[in-house]
């Protein structure tokens, strides 16, 4: 339990950053809510890696030293601010807090699967693998083998999981993602609280998150997108809680700088979420206030555009050390980020497009990456109740839907063809909050509010039974036992594979001799010595493959590769090519692992 207590000084130390940020810039008076703390010192601590791995000092001491100070900081600031808790317990209120028990144990749940459970999907080829490189050689540096320009992308949550492996395990890295999902969950309900709702509203608003496969999917993973969908709430909270129009100049250059730092975090942001945060900013009260004079307007655009500046500048002297590009992934690379192929046909994209809300509920595209609630969608007839009233207009809750309608409908302007809900989860959770809160209102006109919240328990209850044994995550929550057999046994390092990738690898870490290479035709490298990681193919030398070169095997040999792996599921069409090359004289090519999901190829010398 080591590396938990080390998570918990990590996220204290974030809260702690928060804290010191949001008193600096914003209020030195009150440094907000604890999720807001959180969100700010993630964000901002993430950043602070950079520069420190760029230059190879991604250490032991120096991240004890950094986060040691910001805990105890936290700690004294906590004893400045007030914790306070909504809401007494009575018979009456039985089942509201039986719901929150409810999503407490489907949460809890899913901190166990995050800190036991292996790496899954991309986390297992890109966003655990380039982490594990990186604290193996406290430098950043690009990810070789296929992702070498994909290393150009923001970096939410990769310094995080290097971090926490740098002083304690891959585990703890996972948990920590697992907290960010916990953020998003709170600074969601506080959000909703400031546009109007009560505590009904909140916890649906709650329910909605937990049941939605699109954030659970990720809570345990190992991938990162929750780090940049928590910046993007954390920039909302923060200008609903410290509108523009009543901060300095200061404030105003922080709230550019986190806008900036969400940008890059995840880039399809840019398109989805810069409008949300312009329009809410500046064209709403909490950015407008009438008789202010145009240059006061101009001077806080100006400074707010410096801070995003300065929110960018770390990703771009990252890539500009990196690949000689500070413009990377937008400019000068074999694959800019724009140049994205459409996912689906026109005629798919305009029924994905047409069929909103529902496609983002029902729909099982390739590539979607988990799906909204349903019990968001049984809220949706709700909304009249919240807002079809004089003056609905001018309420936040309304403010602050049709500014995220805004960002979202610039995405489907842009981008229509690429349709997963992370890609603009944002926006998405931000157009909860409405339809929640009438919900809410319609249970107090109606005077059913047992009734309506019991519907939505039992609906809720539906959901978590399906959504918590949905794979990805259902593979492991279906056989519990299993977890408890590894746990209970020594946590053997393969023991919840569920491919054959770990042991394979694991064997190919003692056999290949050092200075060796291995070409991987795949994807999934996590369980890889850091290492052997250094010397994999190149994406050169892949795409070379894919060619079907003559003399194969002569040719690999002379490049230094002593084996060849190929996993099935996305390249088994190359093992039939293989198998049937002809071996040079002087060269012995052995089989092993045939009936395997990735054979290996080992290339020798007679």
């Amino acid at each position: 339990m080591t590396a938990v207590f080390i998570t918990a000084v990590y996220a204290l130390a974030c809260l702690g950053a928060g804290a010191l940020c949001i008193r600096f810039f914003l209020d030195k008076h009150d440094s907000g809510s604890v999720c807001l703390r959180f969100g700010v010192g993630s964000t901002i601590l993430s950043t602070w890696w950079i520069p420190l791995a760029l230059v190879g000092m991604l250490t032991p001491v120096i991240v004890w030293a950094t986060i040691l100070p910001l805990g105890l900081y936290a700690v004294v600031d906590q004893r400045r601010s007030r914790l306070s808790f909504e809401g007494k317990f009575d018979p009456r209120s039985i089942p509201f807090w039986g719901s929150v028990a409810v999503i407490c144990g489907v949460m809890l749940w899913y901190g166990v699967l995050a800190f036991y459970r292996p790496p899954f999907g991309d986390a297992d080829a890109f966003y655990m693998t380039y982490p594990k490189i990186i604290a193996e050689t406290g430098r950043l540096s690009a990810m070789g083998f296929t992702y070498h320009d994909f290393s150009a992308v923001g970096l939410s949550g990769e310094l995080h999981f290097a971090a926490l492996m740098v002083i304690a395990t891959p585990g703890a890295a996972k948990l920590f993602a697992w907290g960010a999902g916990l953020g998003i969950i709170f600074v969601s309900t506080e959000i909703t609280g400031r546009l109007g709702g009560q505590r009904f509203a909140k916890l649906i608003v709650a329910a909605a998150l937990v049941t939605s496969t699109t954030v659970t999917d990720y809570l345990s993973d190992g991938k990162t997108e929750l780090f940049a969908t928590l910046s993007a709430l954390i920039v909302i909270g923060l200008i609903l809680r410290w509108p523009i129009a009543t901060l300095r100049e200061r404030g105003v250059l922080f709230l550019g700088i986190m806008a900036g730092v969400m940008a890059y975090s995840k880039f399809s942001f840019i398109i989805c979420m810069l409008p949300t945060v312009f329009a809410l900013a500046y064209f709403t009260p909490y950015g407008f206030v009438r008789g202010r004079r145009l240059a006061q307007f101009a001077t806080e655009l100006l400074v707010a555009g410096l801070g995003f500046g300065i929110g960018l500048l770390p990703h771009l002297i990252k890539n500009w050390v990196l690949f000689g590009n500070a413009a990377a992934p937008f400019l000068g690379m074999k694959k800019n980020w724009a140049d994205q192929a459409q996912w689906f046909s026109s005629i798919d994209t305009a029924w994905i497009v047409s069929t909103f809300p529902f496609s983002l509920v029902f729909g099982q595209y390739p590539l979607m990456g988990g799906s909204l609630s349903l019990i968001w969608l049984m809220c949706l007839p709700f909304i009249g109740f919240a807002c079809l009233r004089p003056g609905a207009l001018k309420t936040p809750a309304v403010q602050v839907s049709l500014c995220a309608l805004f960002g979202l409908v610039c995405w489907l302007l842009v981008k229509p063809s690429i349709f997963a809900p992370r890609y603009f989860l944002p926006n998405l959770v931000l157009l909860m909050p409405l339809p929640c809160i009438g919900v809410e209102r319609y249970m107090r006109w109606s005077g059913r509010s047992r009734a309506v919240l019991g519907l939505f328990g039992v609906l809720a209850g539906a959901v978590v039974l399906t959504s918590v044994s949905k794979p990805p995550a259902g593979v492991w929550s279906a056989k519990p036992s299993n977890l408890y057999y590894y746990v209970t046994n020594g946590q053997p390092k393969c023991g919840l594979s569920i491919s054959d990738y770990c042991s394979i690898f694991d064997k190919l870490n003692a056999e290949i001799p050092p200075q060796k290479r291995l070409f991987v035709l795949g994807f999934y490298t996590y369980w890889l010595s850091a290492d052997l990681l250094g010397r994999l193919n190149t994406d050169d030398e892949y795409q070379n493959m894919k060619l079907l070169p003559p003399n194969v095997w002569q040719s690999l040999a002379d490049r230094g590769f002593a084996a060849v792996a190929v996993q099935t599921a996305s390249h088994g069409r190359y093992l039939a090519f293989l198998r049937q090359s002809p071996v040079p004289e002087g060269l012995e090519v052995v089989e092993e692992f045939p009936e395997s999901n990735m054979p290996v190829f080992f290339i020798r010398p007679k």
